[in-house]
Order: C-alpha cells, then sequence, then structure tokens
C-alpha cells in the first residue's frame, strides 16, 4: 500500500520525521541529501529559523563518500554516515575568513590534505560523528569505540568523491563558515534523499 505524505508547509524544514530539528534548540540547519544510497553526489543547503519559519538561505553541489551513504561506516570504508550531527568546531590550513564565529584551529602543519590536494583542508567544520564537541577538529578522540570510525568534516572539494566527508567549492566553504553562528547551534542533516528527505 502507497501512502501518500502530508505536503510539507513553508514553515518546515524537508526532512522525515526521523531528523526534523526542533527550533527551540537549533536555528541553522545544513542539509546534505545524497543522490542515492550508493552515490558520491550530493546537494548542501543552508536553512535558518527565522520569524518562526524555516527559510532556505543557499544551496550548492557537493560530494560525499565514493561509496555512498552508511549509517555505521569504518574506517576506510569510503561511506559518509547517516544522521544528524553537531557543527561546533572549525579549523584548517588557512586562516579563518573575516566574520568566522565558530571557535577556529589554524594549522598548516596539522590540516595538510593529500599529496596533490592540500587544498582540500585549508577550510574544515567537524562534523560531531563519533567526536568530542568543543575539541579541534584534530583531536583523535573516538568517544563511543563500538563505532569504527570517525574524522568526518565538512571541507573544500578535491577533485572526486571523498573518504567520507562532505566536500563542498572554496566559495561555498568560505561563505559556511562566515554564517554558522555558535549561538544558533547548527547541525548537519545528511544522508540519501530517500532516507533524510520528506518531499
Amino acid at each position: 500500500m502507497i501512502v501518500a505524505l502530508p505536503p510539507v508547509t513553508p514553515c518546515e524544514l524537508p526532512l522525515t520525521a526521523q531528523y526534523q530539528v526542533d527550533p527551540e534548540r537549533h536555528r541553522q540547519v545544513l542539509i546534505a541529501t545524497g543522490h542515492g544510497r550508493r552515490s558520491s553526489h550530493t546537494t548542501l543547503t543552508r536553512w535558518a529559523y527565522q520569524s518562526g519559519c524555516w527559510h532556505k538561505v543557499s544551496s550548492t553541489p557537493a560530494r560525499n563518500g565514493a561509496r555512498g551513504w552508511h549509517p555505521k561506516p569504518w574506517d576506510y570504508s569510503y561511506f559518509s554516515p547517516i544522521g544528524k550531527f553537531g557543527l561546533t568546531d572549525a579549523g584548517g590550513r588557512l586562516s579563518a575568513p573575516k566574520g568566522t564565529r565558530l571557535p577556529y584551529h589554524h594549522s598548516r602543519r596539522g590540516f595538510a590534505g593529500p599529496p596533490g590536494g592540500e587544498w582540500v583542508f585549508d577550510y574544515v567544520v567537524a562534523i560531531n560523528f563519533n567526536r568530542v564537541p568543543g575539541r579541534s577538529p584534530l583531536d583523535l578522540t573516538r568517544p563511543n569505540p563500538k563505532i569504527k570510525d570517525g574524522g568526518i568534516w565538512l571541507h573544500v572539494s578535491g577533485r572526486g568523491a571523498t573518504r567520507g566527508c562532505i566536500s563542498i567549492s572554496r566559495p561555498a566553504m568560505r561563505a559556511t563558515l562566515r554564517w554558522l553562528d555558535p549561538a544558533a547551534k547548527p547541525v548537519i542533516v545528511m544522508g540519501p534523499r530517500a532516507v533524510v528527505r520528506s518531499g
């Protein structure tokens, strides 16, 4: 039996009930919706809660893990995690763009990218998947030993898919860093469209 979903009102986020965000707790949301469970192509949208409604701020093409999405990825699986995660800490090889409000750890050596793609970690925002909020994105502590993965970031796009992170263009990354406000307690909802989107 096919059950029609109720239409999403202009004041709601286009997310399934499982991934809805309470505006009393979070007033900024990034939504990364993969084109399919095995796709590495994603769309990243920014949403802000103002005057009693969620408003779409921007949308940009993005990439995710080369093998797509998994609820419990593991080290070097090349899957991106599915879920809702906090965004509390940033950093990068380059100094923070003017206007950045998240705590920012600048380290040219610590954020050295892969050979031939050093620029991908020029700017990063740590995604709080199996990490301790409030620490540098470089912190390797993984609080849940049952999850065999961590170190998932939003960062500058390279030449293709990622090892599990979400990547966007440099201009979009700089704009996102300037937009994110720790007072709004931003989160990211990420996964294949069929899992996280309501419409």
